[in-house]
């Protein structure tokens, strides 16, 4: 119960305390007073003057009302008992006190004093490990997604389990050494999310603020010391794997633990620790209820309701509640589009549109009895005079049309690998056998730069024998016009040996071609590339990645060239483009012209500008994957950095190289995504 309480409630006629009420504390000199109820095994706060009053029966009806609704009463509440909600299941396990008892005597080396201290320290040490190697970090979490995906999938659930067991036995133990029981641990389910609790309800007891803070953070402190460990191995592992979990265990217990238990706009750890701090039972409602009144006084007049004494408490109340609103909204928004991914990618985009909608619907009928609430002049606002009231209530109508019709920017996320954008593609002729190599890869050559030879002897013989073919044939041609006797026999032979010699001059023509395309020119002036983006330099690239040794291209000296392969490709400058893949579905609203932000992995903590230049059928055999059916590849010339200071990319040393992208799409409002998602599901059924 708050120290400066701001809910009004009914009224509770004749109101009398109820006499198994336990008051905890109550030697302490203390200005808070800790009430218990054995029967909901609940506590509440209140200030030490207002229990006297309630006790001694001079408290105000608004008291009596806050008495009311935590139970303190002898009657009860008009208001009708809510039935339980199918989106909030809480689902009991065990009993932690057993466990915590044992556990208890074996976690010195974390709890005591000395250790959290040490761990503190440690952390620290970690966060400067963390800056210094920042930009590494950052391009191994813009693929940590893909790779997770590329390993079992019990090894990430493994994890996840281990930390979050890990996470509500911290909660236990802590609770048992400042001397409360631990209830049970089990799991909450909201809108289908799993989330694990302990119940420290009996924390409570304690008199000191910090002890029952120390075991609301407890399991924070847990995750932390594991991404504190998970930085130092990072910092110094070499092998791939163990990197790749230590960055998992860095995103799970560091980043989304603060971002979620530690965030006091959500009913997990922070919220509690910052509504002990601030001595109010139902912060959330509390800052509801002040939200509510401090709207009633400016428009009904300040003698309509009761504000809280203090005017930093009221602002304090005012900007967590919209804080917390908008931020609910928000989570709200987001799990309906997880939902909406989640059953597309299972097959049943209909039935999650189905699921979304009702669920909109429900919502916004919650929102319309609330605002016929205001507008009919119920409960309270009939204090408030008619036309200010409609007024309020048209507000509240349009502001909540403004966030269902504002449109909202939307975007969407791809990899791909990074290519020369000017390279033109050289290739042997077929069956030939290359027989020497001029050039490397990373050689800048001229137009008439000859790049290989290819094995010749056929090429030559057959030439020889189309020319032995010409002198015979010319041979014969002199011979018709030296011919005597008769004319028309003459004339024959002259026409056949002449015919003759126009196929062997025609056959040596070929031949001599055939020979000269044996010598492989360059098409024009530029740099020498490999015949593919992702080319296996594991043996071709130097040491500073910037040069390929010649061995690139002369490894198949002496071998049959297969028909239409491509040896080597010639960039006329070092333009670069990203090759992306995207979703057949996105096909529609990715297409010439669009934004594209990139990051690259060889220049981490940069991003490049970019459009969309071309989209075409996808040539890369995708695995069918029922979470990606990407069938088409985007065409996106790197314009610029957004930093000045970002080093200008290598053509040869990051060609082929990891890019990501997130595509600027058309925005579009919430109820315009409803539209989108049901015209979609009637034109596949």
């Amino acid at each position: 119960m708050s120290s400066s309480p701001c809910s009004v409630g009914d009224s509770v006629a004749s109101p009398r305390l109820r006499t198994d009420l336990h008051v905890l504390h109550k030697g302490t000199e203390s200005r808070f007073r800790t009430v218990y109820c054995d029967i909901s095994k609940t506590f509440a706060q209140t200030t030490r003057r207002l229990w006297d009053r309630l006790q001694s029966g001079n408290a105000d009806p608004e008291h009596w009302e806050q008495a009311a609704r935590v139970g303190w009463t002898r009657q009860r509440l008009g208001t009708a008992r809510r039935l339980p909600s199918p989106l909030a299941v809480e689902v009991p396990l065990f009993g932690a006190s057993s466990i915590a008892a044992k556990l208890s005597g074996w976690t010195g080396w974390l709890f005591a004093t000395s250790a959290v201290k040490c761990w503190v320290v440690l952390s620290v040490v970690a966060c400067v490990l963390m800056l210094l190697q920042f930009q590494v970090f950052a391009a191994e979490l813009a693929v940590l997604p893909e790779r997770l995906g590329q390993l079992p999938v019990a090894v990430p659930f493994l994890l996840l389990c281990v930390t979050k067991i890990g996470h509500e036995l911290g909660h236990a133990i802590v609770c048992h050494r400042v001397g409360a029981t631990p209830g049970k641990i089990g799991v909450f389910f909201f809108c289908g999310m799993p989330c694990p609790y302990c119940d420290v309800t009996d924390v409570w007891r304690q008199a000191s603020r910090w002890q029952r803070a120390a075991v609301m953070l407890a399991g924070i402190y847990v995750e932390w010391i594991i991404a504190t460990l998970s930085v130092i191995v990072w910092s110094v592992a070499d092998d791939p794997s163990v990197r790749l979990v230590c960055v998992n265990l860095i995103v799970l217990c560091g980043i989304s633990t603060l971002m979620f238990n530690g965030n006091p706009l959500m009913r997990f750890d922070g919220y509690h620790v910052l509504a002990d701090w601030v001595h109010s039972v139902n912060l959330r409602y509390e800052a509801a209820q002040c939200s509510r009144q401090w709207i009633l006084v400016r428009l009904a007049g300040r003698h309509s309701a009761t504000l809280p004494a203090t005017a930093r408490r009221r602002f304090g109340m005012l900007v967590y509640h919209v804080a917390s609103t908008a931020y609910r909204f928000t989570v709200l928004v987001s799990i309906a589009g997880f939902v909406a991914w989640l059953f597309d990618a299972a097959g049943a985009g209909g039935l999650g549109t189905l699921v979304i909608t009702l669920a909109l619907i429900v919502w916004m009928t919650r929102m319309a009895t609330r605002w016929w609430t205001v507008a009919s002049g119920q409960s309270d606002w009939g204090q408030v005079e008619t036309p200010r009231r409609l007024i309020f209530a048209i507000s509240i109508l349009g502001l909540l049309l403004i966030a269902l019709l504002m449109p909202l920017p939307r975007y969407r996320y791809a990899t791909g690998y990074l290519d020369s954008g000017s390279a033109t593609a050289v290739y042997l002729p077929d069956s030939s056998v290359l027989e020497s190599v001029s050039v490397g890869f990373g050689d800048v050559v001229d137009g008439n730069t000859v790049l290989a030879e290819v094995d010749s002897s056929e090429q030559r013989l057959e030439w020889i024998r189309a020319s032995s073919e010409v002198a015979i044939a010319q041979q014969q041609l002199s011979d018709a016009r030296n011919l005597t006797g008769n004319h028309q026999r003459q004339h024959e032979h002259w026409i056949r040996a002449q015919s003759l010699v126009k196929s062997a001059v025609a056959k040596s023509q070929s031949a001599e071609e055939s020979l000269s395309r044996t010598r492989l020119v360059a098409p024009h002036a530029g740099l020498v590339l490999p015949p593919l983006a992702r080319w296996d330099r594991t043996q071709s690239w130097s040491a500073d990645r910037t040069r390929v040794s010649a061995i690139g291209l002369s490894q198949g000296v002496g071998q049959r060239v297969a028909p239409e392969s491509g040896w080597c490709r010639v960039a006329r400058d070092g333009s670069m483009v990203a090759i992306l893949q995207i979703d057949a579905e996105d096909r529609d609203e990715i297409f010439r012209g669009v934004d594209v932000s990139l990051t690259v992995a060889t220049r981490p903590g940069h991003v490049w500008h970019s459009v969309v230049e071309s989209v075409s059928v996808s040539d890369e055999a995708a695995e069918p994957s029922p979470w990606q059916r990407a069938s088409y590849q985007v065409s996106c010339p790197l314009l610029s950095a957004e930093s000045a200071d970002a080093e200008p990319l290598h053509v040869l040393a990051d060609m082929g190289g990891e890019c990501h992208a997130v595509f600027h799409l058309k925005s579009r409002s919430l109820l315009g995504h409803l539209k989108e998602a049901w015209l979609r599901w009637i034109q596949s059924s």
